[in-house]
């Protein structure tokens, strides 16, 4: 956990201060400084989940996977083409990115226990 940690603690803080590079305009540069927070939140556990996923792959848990990706990313995308018709802004998709990353970490990594990976 510690690795997902320092990453995502180093990329919301340069996020946060490093928006200069990529932009001058200071409303877009608020923008994605607010939305670090999430950001953090989103990548925190992307670590677990991979090594999660990755556990899951070598045990050939294909169709489990597969599965589990076809409902997850039909819930996101559906979420985000609803996000983009209601404008409901930067705050709503960055949500929603906690959200996938914070279902594919619980159902992967129980999965891994059920199998006896963890």
């Amino acid at each position: 956990y510690w690795l997902g940690g320092f990453v995502a603690l180093g990329i919301s803080a340069f996020v946060g201060v490093g928006t200069g590079l990529f932009t001058s305009d200071a409303a877009v540069s608020s923008q994605v400084a607010s939305v670090a927070p999430l950001l953090f939140l989103a990548l925190l556990g992307h670590a677990a989940t991979m090594c999660s996923e990755g556990l899951l792959l070598g045990a050939r848990q294909l169709k489990f996977l597969a599965s589990s990706y076809a409902g997850i990313l039909a819930v996101f995308i559906s979420g985000m083409v609803a996000i983009g018709r209601l404008r409901l802004g930067l705050r709503a998709v960055w949500t929603a990115a906690v959200a996938f990353q914070v279902v594919r970490l619980l159902r992967f990594r129980g999965k891994a226990r059920q199998q006896g990976l963890l």
